[in-house]
């Protein structure tokens, strides 16, 4: 049973973690300041068109 227990955490897991990485996050510009959505991993400001690299740091 721990191993099925085991094997459904996984999954819920890799499922979330996917979740989370395929939406837009309202984040500030560290260069700009100015509040932007961006997807998780780089890309650019809209304002100042600086590169932002937004990381999740995953902890369950």
């Amino acid at each position: 049973m721990s191993k099925f227990t085991d094997d459904i955490m996984k999954q819920v897991t890799n499922k979330a973690k996917n979740e989370l990485n395929e939406r837009l996050y309202d984040v500030e510009c560290p260069h700009c300041k100015h509040k932007v959505k961006v997807p998780t991993g780089k890309s650019y400001c809209s304002n100042c068109s600086e590169e932002i690299d937004l990381t999740l740091d995953f902890d369950f």
